[in-house]
């Protein structure tokens, strides 16, 4: 692909992107890391995040509270082809409103 294009992808995809869901949200989003060898090559990863709204907002005329608005466990095994190449698969699931 010559630069031209390889410019040109770019610029598209970035315009998509731009025409995707924003909104944000004021608060702290707390993470609890753990990974560690399971064997040899494998390795794995559990990682929780939490975020807390500390402001009240208002995003596509929805009201939220200050509260516990959104969990994320994630859990993650990696296997260690050699010293320059390592395979990683992984499983996150959302809430949003967990209590």
């Amino acid at each position: 692909m010559h630069l031209k294009n390889k410019i040109l992808t770019t610029i598209l995809l970035i315009s998509q992107l731009t025409k995707t869901q924003i909104s944000h949200h004021f608060g702290v989003f707390p993470t609890i890391d753990n990974s560690g060898n399971l064997f040899k090559k494998f390795n794995s990863s559990l990682n929780y995040y939490g975020g807390f709204n500390l402001i009240n907002s208002e995003i596509n005329r929805i009201k939220e509270n200050t509260n516990f608005f959104v969990f994320y466990p994630e859990q993650v095994l990696t296997y260690k082809v050699n010293s320059k190449l390592s395979i990683t698969g992984s499983y996150v699931h959302e809430m949003q409103q967990p209590i």
